[in-house]
């Protein structure tokens, strides 16, 4: 999917140097996922404590 944004330029060279991205795209995509993770963590440590467990580990 095509879309146009604007991004601030900076945080962008930053995370194609850190990253050793070649292209911005492969940085767009690899920062959404990691993000789309981030918040994945989030929710699981929402939810400690709140869900009942019975068992041994």
């Amino acid at each position: 999917m095509k879309t146009h944004i604007e991004l601030d330029e900076a945080v962008l060279e930053e995370v194609l140097k850190l990253g050793g991205f070649v292209t911005k795209k492969a940085a767009v995509n690899t920062a959404l996922a990691e993000y789309a993770n981030l918040l994945k963590r989030r929710e699981l440590l929402a939810m400690r404590g709140k869900i009942p467990w019975e068992g041994n580990l």
